[in-house]
């Protein structure tokens, strides 16, 4: 994505690199079939600040509590200072809670 520093993605191990990629992929599906299903004015405002990043700025975490449920992106920086180990662990987890998010909506 472009939001990810590409001297950071390059860094990482391939498989990382790849799953990183899919999950950042994942959110903004999940969050795009969020904001369509719910319509409305506070989905465009949050539509429209996704538009130039993965991760929602302020103007979309300040949505009424009917709006839809967003999810947040892996901040690289965050995970740029994390051991590798971690990193793993932070990618690896951020990809299941998207997978049990998607479980849910379809339940």
């Amino acid at each position: 994505p472009e939001e990810v520093d590409s001297e950071f993605l390059n860094a990482l191990p391939e498989s990382l690199r790849r799953e990183l990629v899919a999950a950042n992929r994942a959110i903004a599906r999940f969050n795009r079939a969020a904001l369509e299903a719910s319509g409305g004015a506070d989905a465009s405002a949050a539509r429209d600040a996704m538009a130039t990043a993965t991760v929602p700025d302020a103007s979309a975490s300040a949505m009424t509590p009917d709006s839809p449920e967003i999810m947040d992106a892996v901040d690289p920086e965050f995970l740029a200072a994390l051991p590798p180990d971690m990193q793993a662990e932070v990618v690896q987890q951020q990809t299941r809670e998207v997978q049990r998010r998607a479980r849910e909506r379809v339940a």
